[in-house]
This record gives C-alpha cells, sequence and structure tokens, in this order.
C-alpha cells in the first residue's frame, strides 16, 4: 500500500442554512461583485446547522484514504472540543495522526459556512493553532517511506515553513505536490518561489493564479502563460483549477483543458480538495506520462463533482471502484489543447 503524508490546517466547520440570507451583485468602487446580504441589527433565524471536520490536510488525507492509501496527516489544533472533535473523526478513518502538534495557548481553527442560493459558500474563518506551525513543530520521522507528501494551503506563519517541509519530503525521495494558500501567494510569494524549484505539481486556483503572477512577475498573465512560468520554476506538472468552467494543466510543452462534469451543487466547499488530492493520488497509481494525466484530471473532476453534490467536503468522497465505473462512460476524448 503506497503512504501519503498530508500537511496542512484542521479545523471544525459548522454549516449554517438559512433562507434569511440572500447574494446578490453589487458594485463597490467600480468593481462588481456578489455579496452576501444579512440584514443589520436582527436576529436571523438558522434552518439547519450540520458540523464537520475541514482544513486541507484532512479533507486531503480523508480523500486519500477512500482512495485507498496508508494516510498520515500532519496539522497543528489546540486542546479542546473542537480539536477531539477532529481527532474522533480521523481515528474513525485509521489515519495516522500520531505526530500532529498541539497548542497550548490557541485554540483550534473554526469555520462558519453560511450558504447562498448558488451553492457557492462564504466562509468565516477562525484559524487559531493551524496557522501557527512553526519549525519546532516538524518532526522528521513522519517524512520516512512517504510516496507522496501533499502540502495544502498553509496560512500565516505556518506559510513560512514550507522551504524545509519540502526539502524534508525531497531527502526521504517523496513526490511533492503543493497547494498554496492565498495568503501564501499575497504575503510570502518570494518563498514561494523557492519552494517551486523542488515542486513536482504545484496546483493553484484561478484567482490565486492571478495574485501569482502579480507577484512573482509584476503583470496580469493568461492561463496558458501564468502555466508556462509556473513550469520554467520547477515543477513538472502545473494545474491550475477553474470552478464550475473547469480545469487547466500544464506538463512538458502542452496545457490542457477539460470542462467541469455537470452536477446538482450543494456546496462547493472542500471542490479543490477533492479534485487535487484524487488528481495527484491518481498520478501516484498510474505513473506521470500524457494519458495517465488525462485520466487522473478525469478521475479528479469525478470525485469533486460527487463532494459538491453533498453538505460538506467530505460526505461525497468516492472510492476508486466507484470513480472508475464512472469514469467508463466518460473518457479522455473531451480534452482540449491551449495555445497562447
Amino acid at each position: 500500500m503506497k503512504k501519503v503524508l498530508t500537511i496542512g490546517g484542521a479545523t471544525q466547520d459548522v454549516f449554517l442554512e438559512s433562507s434569511e440570507i440572500i447574494s446578490k451583485n453589487l458594485e463597490i468602487s467600480g468593481i462588481s461583485k456578489r455579496f452576501l446580504l444579512i440584514p443589520e441589527s436582527e436576529k436571523i433565524d438558522i434552518s439547519a446547522m450540520h458540523y464537520a471536520i475541514g482544513g486541507g490536510s484532512t479533507n486531503c488525507a480523508a480523500s486519500f484514504q477512500k482512495l485507498g492509501f496508508e494516510v498520515e496527516a500532519f496539522f497543528k489544533i489546540g486542546y479542546d472540543e473542537s480539536a477531539n472533535f477532529v481527532i474522533k473523526y480521523l481515528e474513525s478513518k485509521n489515519i495516522n495522526i500520531s505526530n500532529i502538534s498541539r497548542s497550548k495557548d490557541l485554540k483550534t481553527g473554526i469555520s462558519f459556512i453560511l450558504p447562498s442560493q448558488s451553492g457557492e459558500r462564504t466562509v468565516l474563518v477562525y484559524r487559531g493553532a493551524s496557522a501557527s506551525l512553526s519549525e519546532a513543530d516538524i518532526a522528521d520521522a513522519m517524512f520516512f517511506k512517504k510516496d507522496l507528501v501533499y502540502i495544502a494551503p498553509l496560512s500565516e506563519e505556518s506559510g513560512s515553513v514550507l522551504c524545509n517541509l519540502i526539502k524534508l519530503a525531497k531527502t526521504n525521495g517523496s513526490l511533492v505536490a503543493v497547494n498554496p494558500s492565498k495568503w501564501q501567494l499575497s504575503h510570502n510569494a518570494e518563498n514561494l518561489k523557492i519552494a517551486l524549484k523542488d515542486t513536482d505539481i504545484f496546483i493553484v486556483n484561478r484567482r490565486e493564479s492571478q495574485v501569482l503572477s502579480l507577484k512573482l512577475f509584476n503583470q496580469e498573465l493568461s492561463i496558458f502563460n501564468s502555466i508556462k512560468k509556473i513550469l520554467e520554476m520547477g515543477p513538472k506538472i502545473a494545474v491550475i483549477t477553474d470552478g464550475k468552467s473547469g480545469v487547466y494543466v500544464g506538463f512538458e510543452d502542452k496545457v490542457i483543458f477539460h470542462e467541469s462534469l455537470k452536477t446538482k451543487v450543494i456546496n462547493t466547499v472542500g471542490a479543490g480538495d477533492a479534485f487535487a488530492s484524487c488528481f495527484v493520488g491518481s498520478l501516484i497509481n498510474f505513473g506521470i506520462s500524457e494519458e495517465s494525466i488525462k485520466k487522473s484530471i478525469v478521475y479528479g473532476l469525478i470525485n469533486s463533482s460527487s463532494v459538491i453534490s453533498f453538505h460538506d467536503a467530505k460526505e461525497g468522497l468516492l472510492d476508486s471502484d466507484q470513480i472508475e465505473s464512472k469514469f467508463k462512460s466518460i473518457g479522455i476524448s473531451s480534452f482540449k489543447v491551449i495555445s497562447n
């Protein structure tokens, strides 16, 4: 059984449902954007509330475990009921958490997820202990004999450990996949630039790629040119996800695109983690070639399309047999080659 280590955040997620929260397009300072509208100075009725585990490390760990990998998750939490909730869930899934870090001063991260009619979610986040990873928290032993080290988004202080995490992973011969946070791209781009040299697979969404272009290249770039620039910096594979539109993947001298799969959208939280973990996990199983990259993209899209039809980031995760069954009716014939 192949071994995976996931590194990133761990939170308790609280999903709220309310028909009194509406969304509307507004123009502020010349920029049009969709906002949630909540009346001030009023009590808003919540029709339902659902608790789940969130954070990039736990979301991806659950996905890799579902796909049949032996998984260890690394993150930082406090000593509180939210921490107990996180631990109980991961232990129930046989995910190794023996090397996690604990904070006596900070509480476990918690997210409140607000609904909208479109299925898109607005997330209020208290990152807490999750954002305080330091060099002292890292146990070298957890990198031993891992086929893959998957580094999910790291925020604030935690972002400073990225280069060391990659160094430890490469020293132990692991494939490294990095999915940075918007905070890392905005505040720690130079550190990320160094980290890219030893990154095998780099994954961002479209908005994050725009931030990266401005920070590292001082200009807005097309998706094609963004991918080309990223590949020049070190990664073998560069991925830009584009929500309901689809996903762009660059490798060697090619950039290809596949549309998202149509499905009923209940909740988009965790869709990116579901795609990325399944895409990378499939590459670990299939090896890296043009055909396997295409197959892995479709696998990832199948997994993420399932997740967004459920209320939290883990309910809709599929196992390999379920994904392969759906893949048979889709195949790899719908890709487009992208050029500048």
